[in-house]
Parts: structure tokens; sequence; C-alpha cells
């Protein structure tokens, strides 16, 4: 029985002390148990999913100046991605013509493929809009799309591979001829003042006698005169339906008078 007792704390002992030592250390597990282990781990790696695509709805667009080329990838293995679709943002700064073009990158010392990927680009409004479409091909190794801005506003472009292509880099630029947007012409027109408001020992304001009919709008500026003389400069800072009140700026020259009128900058269409 003593025998054992000894033999049954020697195993306890061992499952807490851990694996057996040897002369050069800890002894490895070997044969099966240590291909079971690797094939496990291995596995594990092997199932990770791919990192999420940020840039794969037009709500996620990636937003995109109008600068200099854009380099990047897309990973097409099946239908499923990960990644077959890059979507961008941008925004003209004017009126004018936009190319946007999309050609493959090659990595250096690499050969060019004899056929292109078939990269399809698309153009819309923020609408959804199809605004133009261009797909890579044998004769066409860069697809690009001629987009005329009437308006400066938002549009998307999408770059697109098929099912099947694998991993392929490619670079989107844009080729722009814009112009400034025309200024507005503006005239001088004049209203009477109809009332000075003092409201403090440092901020002036006048009622005139001109409103939303008349193309007033708050932060137009102007000029209080009397005689073709400048008193001070005004801006709008409240617009009813007959009447608007403008703040004085600065410090007025002399005092305003019932001869006093208020010229100020309104769109040159309006009456």
């Amino acid at each position: 029985m003593a025998d054992a007792r000894a033999v049954r704390l020697s195993q306890q002992r061992r499952k807490v002390a851990g694996p057996e030592r040897g002369p050069n250390g800890p002894r490895c597990v070997r044969g099966p148990a240590l291909a079971a282990a690797l094939a496990a781990l291995l596995a594990g790696c092997a199932s990770s999913p791919p990192p999420p695509d940020t840039d794969a709805t037009p709500e996620t667009a990636q937003r995109l100046p109008i600068t200099g080329p854009r380099p990047d990838s897309l990973r097409c293995d099946d239908a499923s991605g990960p990644d077959c679709v890059d979507w961008f943002r941008f925004r003209p700064t004017g009126p004018g013509s936009i190319q946007i073009a999309v050609t493959p990158l090659v990595a250096e010392g690499e050969k060019a493929p004899a056929t292109p990927p078939p990269f399809e680009l698309s153009v819309t409004d923020e609408a959804g809009a199809d605004l133009g479409r261009a797909v890579a091909g044998p004769s066409t190794p860069v697809a690009a799309v001629d987009l005329v801005v009437r308006d400066p506003k938002a549009f998307l472009a999408s770059v697109r591979l098929p099912p099947g292509s694998g991993t392929q880099t490619y670079q989107l630029a844009f080729e722009a001829q814009l112009r400034s947007a025309p200024a507005i012409p503006t005239k001088s027109r004049s209203w009477t003042v109809l009332e000075v408001d003092r409201g403090s020992a440092k901020e002036t304001s006048v009622l005139i006698d001109g409103g939303r009919g008349d193309a007033l709008q708050p932060g137009q500026r102007g000029r209080l005169v009397e005689k073709g003389r400048t008193l001070g400069r005004i801006v709008v800072v409240e617009v009813f339906e007959e009447g608007a009140r403008a703040r004085v700026e600065g410090t007025l020259s002399g005092a305003i008078t019932a001869e006093t009128v208020a010229e100020i900058e309104v769109p040159a269409e309006t009456r």
C-alpha cells in the first residue's frame, strides 16, 4: 500500500510541475501530438477574416482632391471579394471639363501583362445618375471618362474588377480644365433710413425701407451717404418682408439725418 501511494503522489507532482525536464531543459512534444497542434494553428491563421473594405459603397466613398494621381489596388478573387470595388467622392472647383482615368500600375522591374486588367470606371452624381462609364481592354488599356462640369458639385467615381481578377494595382488620375466661377454682377441701390438704433455706446444700427423683395440679404455691405459724402460703412444683419436692419461698422464721420440714405450692393438683375 505504501508503494502504491508513493506512485500516485509522484504522478500528481508531475502534473503540477509541468512537462518532464531532460538534461538540456523541458522535453518537447513530438510525434502525432506536435503535428496535430501545428495543423490547428495553421487552420486558425487561414480562417482569419480579411480586413473590412471601408470604401466599397457610395456612402463610404473616400474624399479625393483633384490634384495628383492616386495609387490604389483591388483584390477580387471571387464574387465575395474581398475587395472588388473602390468608391471615391470628388468636387470640382469650378465649371469646365475633367477627364478621369484609371491606368494599371506595374511594379518596378516587372513586365506589363499582355492583357491589361479589365478595370471598369464609372462616374455618377450623388443621386446615382450615370454620367459616364469605360472599361479597360486590349485596345484601350486606360479606362477614361470625360465629364463636362456645369455646376461644381460633388461627383462619385468607382473603380471595379470582375470576380477572378485577383489582386491588381491601379492609378486614378484627373486632368482638369476648370475656370473660376463667374462673379455675379452687382449694382448699388439706395434706401431711406427709417430709424437709428443706438443699442450701446459701441454699436449702432439703422432700419432701412428695403426688404426681401429688393434682393437684400444678410452679409451684404454698403455705406451711409448724405449729399454725396460717406458717413460710414454698414453691413446687412437682418432682412424682413418690408425692411432690413444694417449694423454700422466703425465710427461715423457725421450725424445721421433725414437726408441720409443707405447705399448697398445687390445683384444687378434685380429691379
